[in-house]
């Protein structure tokens, strides 16, 4: 369908129903055969596989743990954060388990079918006086997989890093500072960048390598802050800053300062979701204006292009998206709607205000058209005391979705877009956006 009057248009292809899962989504990752692994909440994490025509291989349901009050059904006992693809077949899960108030950091192996191998908790830096911890990203790293979560004793917090090899066992790990010392002298070695909140009103960007060490630092005003990801390999990083109304685009070098002048873009949330930079500058939203949507803004000026989801399926945000090509991706968002096609395969929902619902995630592929020749080439705060509330910020994402689902987004030009190697170190924790 045609959007806006700037040319660009956005279509929906195909859609593909999810059936028999919990209605809440998380996050999504692609696995090495080319399908995907979802993660979502009900009373605790579930994760399910499917082929990449997005037929259900196989689903995990974390089990209740009847010990466990976390004082609300709308608060899950665990939730998975993320999902990594091992070359074994197997997947790797990490993300966190509720504990009085609080969390414990939380991995779990899965089998090519779906079994669970193993479920354990870490240690912080082997030191059992950090009491809650946390992971909220997992991701390709060298050889391997490197988790960013968080740790405290209580009192003082600290960003944590752990190094895990091909197969899932833990190589290394690290503690940086919730206000890190830039390294002195020459660091070497890989790095790769995050953010974190710095006060009331500035926030983080960080490089640090496998080791823990700070290669670089940058403090920016903003009430939030959104990282995005590379679809090419690029010594660049680019973040958007939220505040008072405006967003602003940040692109940095590698020692975090401006390789151009910030500018700003259309205001579109992308604080629940997530951002890619294509090859040529432009970029790729998925969030939400005001209820869930794709948007598309040019590297060089202000046009911008945005589409809406289909309204019959209510959702407020597009959760997570992953590329599968230069111009592909794959999205996953919640959504609260009666079933428009009468399936009865997803779980019925109700309440005083509501008649009972299905809810399942479908698979949508889009379109986006982009005329011309194409170049080639969020966050929390924490507690006063340093303590992430993950499930609390859970409630403030996920207040309105209901139900989970994966659409496949697909970015076109008139002109192809050269093909680009992903980069997938880009990440945004401990902000779970």
């Amino acid at each position: 369908m045609a959007c806006g009057s700037h040319g660009r248009s956005i279509t929906v292809d195909h859609e593909v129903l999810l059936p028999h899962v919990e209605p809440r989504v998380n996050a999504i990752s692609r696995t090495r055969e080319g399908g995907f692994v979802v993660t979502g909440i009900g009373l605790t994490a579930w994760v399910l596989a499917t082929d990449s025509h997005g037929t259900l291989l196989w689903q995990f349901i974390d089990p209740i743990d009847s010990r466990i009050d976390t004082g609300s059904q709308s608060v899950p006992q665990s939730e998975f954060h993320g999902a990594v693809s091992l070359a074994n077949g197997n997947t790797v899960l990490c993300g966190g388990k509720y504990k009085g108030g609080q969390t414990d950091n939380l991995l779990a192996i899965l089998d090519s079918n779906g079994r669970l191998v193993e479920k354990r908790m870490e240690v912080p830096n082997d030191d059992r006086r950090l009491i809650h911890s946390n992971f909220y990203q997992c991701f390709p790293w060298l050889d391997g997989i490197l988790l960013l979560g968080n740790a405290n004793d209580g009192t003082h917090g600290y960003i944590w890093l752990v190094e895990l090899d091909g197969n899932g066992v833990k190589k290394g790990q690290a503690l940086i500072d919730n206000a890190p010392a830039v390294k002195a002298g020459t660091v070497v070695g890989p790095s790769f960048v995050f953010t974190a909140w710095d006060s009331n009103d500035n926030l983080r960007v960080i490089r640090a390598n496998g080791k823990g060490e700070t290669i670089a630092k940058r403090v920016i005003a903003g009430e939030f802050i959104v990282q995005l990801r590379s679809m090419v390999e690029s010594t660049l990083t680019s973040v958007i800053i939220y505040r008072a109304g405006k967003a602003t685009l940040y692109t940095l070098d590698e020692r975090l300062q401006d390789a151009r002048p910030p500018r700003e873009i259309a205001n579109f949330d992308v604080a629940a979701g997530r951002g890619y930079v294509l090859a040529d500058t432009s970029i790729a939203l998925f969030g939400r204006w005001p209820d869930a949507a794709v948007a598309w803004i040019s590297g060089q000026d202000k046009t911008y292009t945005m589409r809406p989801f289909d309204p019959k399926y209510v959702s407020s945000t597009v959760s997570d998206a992953v590329p599968i090509s230069a111009d592909q991706f794959v999205t996953v968002r919640g959504s609260v709607s009666q079933d428009p096609e009468g399936s009865g395969s997803g779980p019925v929902l109700g309440d005083d205000q509501r008649k009972p619902m299905t809810a399942a995630p479908r698979l949508n592929e889009w379109r986006l058209k982009l005329p011309g020749p194409q170049p080639s080439a969020a966050g929390r705060k924490p507690s006063s005391k340093g303590v992430w509330r993950i499930f609390y910020v859970w409630k403030l994402k996920h207040r309105h979705c209901m139900s989970g689902w994966a659409a496949l987004i697909e970015l076109r030009p008139s002109s192809t877009l050269s093909t680009g190697k992903s980069q997938p170190m880009q990440c945004s924790a401990p902000y779970l956006r």
